[in-house]
């Protein structure tokens, strides 16, 4: 697949300071966790050389906040997924996170919810399935939860 021209702006723009923090962490020797989808979303969708600015200033520090934000919340994430028999995860201001390809297989649903511009992008990088789909809204417009599947409570 060739680099994908994003045409980010505003909030979505900043899905890439994550996206890179992750694909940096896969260059250590013993990173926190196996991610080589944030590496190959990060070639594809390439960098946006306005955030270096933000990015250059603590690159190092940055880079070691989104690993342990990202192993930490795929902790929580997957003791959810463990202690529940048919676990729902919904996964607000998703950006280009690959939660679900780290961790999620065993959810019995997973929503990543993000502004229309972001569920684009995603869905040139990623594939829906009846498991694992994009709700393109504003996390603040509640009206998104509507579309949610009932599931029978445990």
């Amino acid at each position: 697949m060739s680099q994908i021209v994003t045409e980010l702006t505003g909030v979505p723009r900043t899905l890439l300071l994550p996206l890179r923090g992750r694909a940096e962490e896969q260059a250590n020797s013993h990173p926190l966790f196996q991610d080589p989808l944030a590496v190959e979303w990060l070639k594809l969708a390439g960098w946006d050389q306005e955030l270096e600015k933000f990015y250059s200033k603590s690159a190092k520090a940055g880079s070691i906040v989104v690993a342990i934000r990202t192993y930490q919340h795929d902790q929580i994430a997957s003791g959810h997924i463990a202690n529940h028999s048919h676990p729902v995860v919904v996964e607000l201001g998703a950006g280009l996170s690959s939660r679900f390809h780290r961790i999620g297989q065993n959810a019995y649903r997973w929503f990543e919810v993000d502004l229309p511009m972001v569920t684009e992008l995603r869905s040139k990088l990623d594939t829906q399935t009846e498991q694992h789909q994009f709700i393109s809204a504003s996390v603040m417009d509640f009206d998104w939860m509507n579309n949610l599947p009932n599931v029978e409570p445990e």
